[in-house]
């Protein structure tokens, strides 16, 4: 028996110490492909949650304000999914907290906490999107507003709610919550 098991306990001990003797990375190492996106997201039954840190821009790219592009993703399926299990949600926009902070001259520490209220099926909204960028372009986004409003309100069972978010660090974004046109359907 002692000789049947020589072979596992010997895999075991140099599986154990190759581990140990691979050099570990340090925070001090630098940073390889700059252009992948990082975000961090957590979604429970009372609020979602996402945030960035690092660059703003890296080759032109707006990196740290497609953090809205994932949000409005993760939280249209998210919303879409609750409706469908008979969990009926809309954002709470009046305690939705959106915050930019820079900590070095390149980048940025974007974080968006956004509460969940429960409501009825037809107060509910399972579509979120937004239409905003750095205040550099509020003229921009002011159109882009008023053209995504009136593209989405050719639905007969159309209904918006909408908010205005802007931060010291010179994001101005407009976060725009409304109904799915198939799965809610029947409300009006």
């Amino acid at each position: 028996m002692i000789k049947s098991l020589t072979p596992l306990i010997f895999g075991f001990f140099l599986f154990s110490c190759k581990s140990q003797t691979e050099p570990k990375k340090t925070s001090e190492e630098p940073q390889k492909n700059l252009s992948k996106k990082v975000y961090i997201a957590k979604i429970t039954q009372k609020e979602f949650f996402a945030s960035y840190k690092g660059a703003d821009f890296v080759d032109g790219d707006d990196i740290a304000h497609q953090l809205s592009n994932f949000v409005a993703d993760t939280l249209g399926k998210h919303l879409k999914m609750e409706y469908k299990n008979g969990r009926f949600k809309k954002i709470d926009f009046n305690k939705t907290i959106i915050k930019t902070e820079k900590y070095h001259p390149d980048s940025v520490y974007y974080t968006i906490k956004m509460p969940f209220l429960s409501v009825t099926e037809c107060e509910a909204f399972t579509c979120i999107d937004h239409r905003g960028s750095w205040i550099s372009l509020v003229r921009k986004t002011d159109s882009d507003l008023k053209d995504f409003v009136e593209k989405i309100s050719i639905e007969p069972n159309h209904k918006e709610e909408i908010k205005l978010f802007k931060t010291d660090f010179g994001l101005y974004e407009y976060w725009v919550q409304f109904r799915h046109p198939v799965l809610q359907k029947d409300c009006k």
